[in-house]
């Protein structure tokens, strides 16, 4: 089973939601970890405050025993664990750290979501270029995605998975998708994602998610069972 699965994608087009509902992983009891790179609208102070970040761990030597410890478990789902940025924490500086870092990720987890900015220059988007089995590109289909696509069309991995986000009854998503070379799949907009986005509680959206989400979930775990 392939190990690493990138999420890249334009602003606000569902990537961390769509992370999140990839927890379907764990099946089978597998562990998933999702590293969440957003330093700017951190993760964690939506999971528990007084977690150690990004941002810290990176300031210290990078063990093992320092990275479990800035692990969140989810309630919702123990097989998934967690790591992101804390509020006032600086994005990381040491690229050479990045290696030891997903050494230890690989120890300790089956799977690793690298839950990703639209920022494409950001550390974090470059290593896990590198390092990603599997692509998977969510933008939203108006102009604001099609300009992030064409932006970063030569940035973005090659052969990625292209998911429309955040789809709403008049978006113009066949105009976007004949642009773009088609999409695999659509993620589509719904009141009670808007509400689960607006109170915080993205990491339960998977409860909340559009049968096509579903479809999409099913198509990424088809695909990291593939040799």
């Amino acid at each position: 089973m392939r190990k690493h699965i990138a999420v890249f994608g334009s602003p606000s087009s569902g990537k961390t939601l769509f992370s999140f509902v990839l927890d379907a992983l764990t099946k089978d009891q597998k562990r998933v970890l999702i590293i969440s790179s957003d330093e700017i609208i951190p993760i964690l102070p939506m999971l528990e405050d007084g977690k150690m970040g990004l941002g810290r761990l990176f300031s210290e030597e990078i063990n093992q025993l320092h990275f479990t410890r800035a692990v969140k478990v989810l309630r919702e789902n123990p097989l998934v664990g967690v790591l992101g940025y804390g509020l006032q924490e600086e994005g990381i500086r040491d690229e050479a750290q990045m290696e030891t870092f997903c050494s230890i990720a690989e120890s300790l987890s089956d799977s690793i979501i690298w839950d990703l900015t639209s920022d494409m220059s950001n550390p974090f988007c470059q290593f896990a270029k590198k390092k990603a089995e599997l692509s998977v590109c969510i933008l939203t289909p108006d102009k604001r995605g099609l300009l992030y696509e064409q932006e970063n069309e030569r940035n973005l991995p090659q052969n990625s998975i292209y998911l429309a986000g955040q789809v709403k009854p008049y978006s113009p998503y066949e105009e976007v998708s004949e642009k773009i070379g088609g999409f695999d799949g659509m993620l589509p907009f719904g009141k009670e994602l808007e509400i689960a986005y607006l109170e915080g509680r993205m990491i339960k959206g998977g409860s909340l998610c559009h049968r096509k989400y579903w479809d999409a979930v099913q198509m990424i775990c088809d695909r990291m069972e593939e040799t």
